[in-house]
């Protein structure tokens, strides 16, 4: 079974060695939410504060992200500022998500990667 975002979360506080009062702090949210996230009793947290605190405990925001997609049943993609190219590429992966396949992700992953590092082709 898949982890939850609030055990996701939990775990990578601990591995950064943060406090929760800390990490509640940065985001600038109350103590007692940030808990309640933690112990699944509410939402995960927005995508802008899985960001932040990804960048805050130095980890990769990836299993966060996914952990709250899967908790919410969906991927949520800020659209402000984007252009129209973009919009265009996010109706259109939204529009044939459940029909492709992973060599598609995979096509998709490896050109990510090779943007993040450079446009490198391997």
């Amino acid at each position: 079974m898949d982890e939850g975002f609030g055990a996701v979360l939990r775990r990578s506080r601990k591995q950064a060695g943060k406090l929760l009062g800390d990490v509640a702090q940065h985001l600038g949210v109350a103590l007692n939410y940030l808990s309640d996230v933690e112990r699944g009793k509410r939402p995960p947290l927005t995508n802008e504060r899985i960001q932040a605190l990804a960048a805050y405990l130095n980890v990769d925001p990836q299993p966060l992200i996914a952990a709250a997609a899967i908790k919410q049943g969906e991927f949520r993609l800020p659209v402000a500022g984007l252009s129209e190219k973009g919009m265009a590429v996010g109706a259109s992966l939204q529009r044939g998500w459940s029909e492709f396949g992973d060599d598609f992700f995979e096509e998709i992953l490896r050109r990510l990667a090779d943007d993040k590092n450079g446009g490198e082709q391997k």
